[in-house]
């Protein structure tokens, strides 16, 4: 583990990157830039980092990776859909900021984007799994999984475009309410009402 000094100069300098991007855009932000934000030396930078790619690389892996672990933590959200979108929710208002950068047209960061996806496509298809071990319907898991993470992402960039109208836990339940009857429809659990 790195020594204090350490975990706060790179904290530091990832904040003054994801500060940079909101307001100028990636393309546009210069490691000098970035060092002088952070209020450290410009070589500084160069002892944490190779170039402006890996603090980006780094710091969007660093904060997948924590969700990652508050929902292997929480044991419920393997089984209860509902408590993983509200800890999505919370877990996303707590880095607000880096979810912006991730989840904007600028941000420069596709591959960051597709990773959280597939995982939370991931965790989706655990629970359909558990919940209907045998397929019934005619509409693959991975891809009704796949749906409701791209759904879930979208929903999670008109919360922050919209400063956060409605608290975490209200939105992990109005999402886990808007996602549950697609998916028993396409798993086969449910009838779809035909006009």
């Amino acid at each position: 583990m790195p020594d204090r000094r350490v975990q706060r100069t790179r904290g530091m300098l990832q904040r003054a990157l994801i500060e940079l991007i909101l307001q100028k855009g990636y393309e546009g932000i210069t490691i000098k830039e970035i060092a002088e934000h952070a209020n450290v030396n410009h070589a500084t930078f160069y002892l944490h980092y190779k170039n402006k790619e890996h603090i980006l690389e780094i710091t969007l892996r660093e904060t997948y990776e924590a969700l990652v672990q508050e929902l292997a933590n929480d044991k419920r959200c393997c089984v209860d859909s509902k408590q993983a979108m509200i800890q999505i929710f919370h877990h996303v208002a707590a880095h607000a900021q880096i979810y912006r950068v991730l989840l904007s047209v600028s941000g420069g960061v596709n591959s960051a984007i597709i990773q959280t996806r597939n995982y939370i496509a991931s965790l989706v298809q655990s629970q359909l799994i558990a919940l209907a071990p045998h397929q019934v319907g005619a509409i693959p898991y991975d891809v009704i999984a796949h749906h409701t993470a791209g759904a879930l992402l979208a929903v999670i960039s008109w919360w922050l475009e919209h400063e956060m109208p409605y608290s975490p836990t209200i939105m992990g339940e109005m999402s886990c309410q808007l996602s549950s009857p697609p998916t028993l429809i396409g798993l086969g659990l449910a009838f779809q009402v035909s006009n």
